[in-house]
């Protein structure tokens, strides 16, 4: 089984209590490598990084992309904006150069994680599910707010995936042509400079063909642990058959694979004051770590985080579902417009 990560080095103990949580969880599995692909992690972290891969027997190899960024840097798009003013980052691109950057491994399927997970099940029967053969990669559908894909320009009835975890068929990925796609849209006349979310967003405006539907259990984010199910229906204002149905929404929340702890509402599990309900799946594998002498950092929360909380709190969820969907619909007209 192999397993991709991109970090730097600010990242690089989030990767790390991912990678002992997918050890955990699959030690049946007779052979896991996995690939880091290095945005200048330093000796420091990645001695700790290796102690974690010792430990479990697992081959951890370290791949540079640091000259590989280049050509988003050139391109003079965005870096992706990390949380508490901590700077930003190329990293996640670099997901986008996967059949480039494992040429030299014999290397035909890889599962993507993003550093901001958690294992809490086996992935065996993940990495051998077969995909499609006009696909090369399988994601979760994202519940992604419409006016979100009204200004991407992504019709409202169309899926957009999440590509905090994926699973890549690389020889069709270098087949379809997925990076040749994407750097001739950062190079032709008049291209789009802006992606909020990265190469997420990339992936879903030019490689949305060659992409299909992923178990929601493989990814269970934040959110989901918000609303219920016809509550997140309305507060994102998905439509029919964007997302999941609400008997494949209940089975995977009972039974998560792997937690994607992305957004903020309840401050994530990394931060002293996490409220995450998920959050000692992440704290457990955390002080397994050489890092788990590091006092967490306190999240400085904004006024509108802390607002949202408390309504969703003291709302019944309806109306509380109701006031989020025209509150998200102001915040991305204003932000991205």
């Amino acid at each position: 089984m192999d397993i991709v990560y991109a970090s730097d080095d600010g990242y690089a103990y989030l990767a790390g209590c991912s990678m002992l949580s997918v050890f955990k969880f699959n030690m049946n599995v007779a052979r896991i490598r996995v690939f880091i692909l290095d945005d200048s992690i330093s000796e420091y972290n990645k001695s700790m990084l290796n102690s974690i891969s010792l430990a479990y027997g697992r081959e951890l190899i370290y791949l540079s992309v640091v000259n590989s960024i280049k050509v988003f840097k050139d391109a003079r798009i965005n870096a992706y904006g990390l949380e508490q003013g901590e700077g930003n980052s190329f990293t996640a691109y670099t997901r986008l150069l996967l059949g480039k950057i494992l040429e030299e491994y014999d290397v035909d399927k890889v599962i993507y994680l993003d550093c901001d997970t958690i294992c809490n099940g086996s992935l065996e029967e993940l990495y051998n599910t077969n995909i499609p053969k006009d696909k090369c990669a399988l994601a979760a559908r994202d519940f992604t707010h419409s006016e979100y894909k009204k200004y991407l320009g992504i019709q409202s009835d169309r899926i957009y995936y999440n590509s905090g975890v994926m699973l890549i068929d690389l020889v069709k990925w270098k087949e379809f042509g997925i990076l040749e796609i994407v750097e001739e849209q950062l190079t032709k006349d008049g291209a789009r400079l802006y992606y909020p979310f990265a190469d997420q967003d990339m992936l879903n405006l030019y490689a949305y063909k060659y992409m299909d539907t992923l178990d929601l259990a493989y990814n269970i984010q934040s959110p989901y642990y918000l609303y219920k199910y016809s509550s997140l229906i309305k507060a994102y204002d998905l439509h029919d058959g964007t997302f999941y149905s609400r008997d494949e929404f209940d089975k995977a929340i009972k039974q998560p694979v792997v937690i994607h702890y992305s957004g903020m509402i309840f401050i994530r599990p990394w931060y002293n004051n996490s409220r995450h309900p998920l959050k000692n799946n992440w704290l457990n594998c955390y002080y397994e770590t050489g890092w788990k002498d590091v006092e967490l950092k306190y999240y400085r929360e904004s006024t509108l985080s802390k607002v949202r909380h408390f309504l969703y709190l003291v709302l019944p969820m309806d109306f509380f579902a109701f006031i989020s969907k025209y509150a998200m619909k102001y915040v991305i007209k204003k932000t991205y417009y």
